[in-house]
C-alpha cells in the first residue's frame, strides 16, 4: 500500500488540478518500476501493488521508486510541486484481504513514524 503524504495540502495549495498532476506523475513512476505487476489506484491518493516475485527485490524496487518520487518536482501552473510517499508492504501468505490489511497497517506505521519511508516487517 502506498499513500501520497500530505496530499490534502497539495489540493488545498494548488487546487485539484495540481493534485491531479501529482496523481498522474506518481502513477507514471509506478508504471516504470512495476510494469509487470498489478498496480491499482486504491482510493483518493492511495495505490496498491501486488507482485509475485522475490520479496527482497520488491522492497528494493519500492525504495528506489520512493526515492525517485521524492526527487521529482512536478510542474504545475508556474510552480513545482514536490511530494513524498509512505509505503506499507507485506509478504504475508493468505487471502488478499488479509494481505491488504497487513500492508495497510504497516502504511499507517510509516506515517506515524514520520512519513516518507517503507515499513515491510
Amino acid at each position: 500500500m502506498i499513500d501520497i503524504d500530505f496530499f490534502k495540502k497539495v489540493n488545498d495549495t494548488y487546487g485539484h488540478d495540481g493534485g491531479d498532476s501529482i496523481l498522474v506523475t506518481v502513477a507514471n513512476i509506478l508504471k516504470i518500476y512495476f510494469k509487470d505487476d498489478v498496480v491499482a489506484r486504491f482510493g483518493g491518493e492511495e495505490f496498491c501493488i501486488q507482485q509475485c516475485g522475490p520479496y527482497d527485490d520488491f522492497i528494493t524496487r519500492l525504495e528506489h521508486m520512493r526515492k525517485r518520487i521524492e526527487k521529482t518536482a512536478v510542474p504545475h501552473d508556474g510552480h513545482e510541486i514536490s511530494v513524498t510517499i509512505s509505503i506499507g508492504a507485506t509478504n504475508l501468505q493468505g487471502k488478499l484481504d488479509q494481505q491488504i490489511k497487513c500492508a495497510d497497517d504497516r502504511l499507517y506505521k510509516a506515517k506515524e513514524n514520520g512519513r516518507n519511508q517503507t515499513i515491510y516487517q
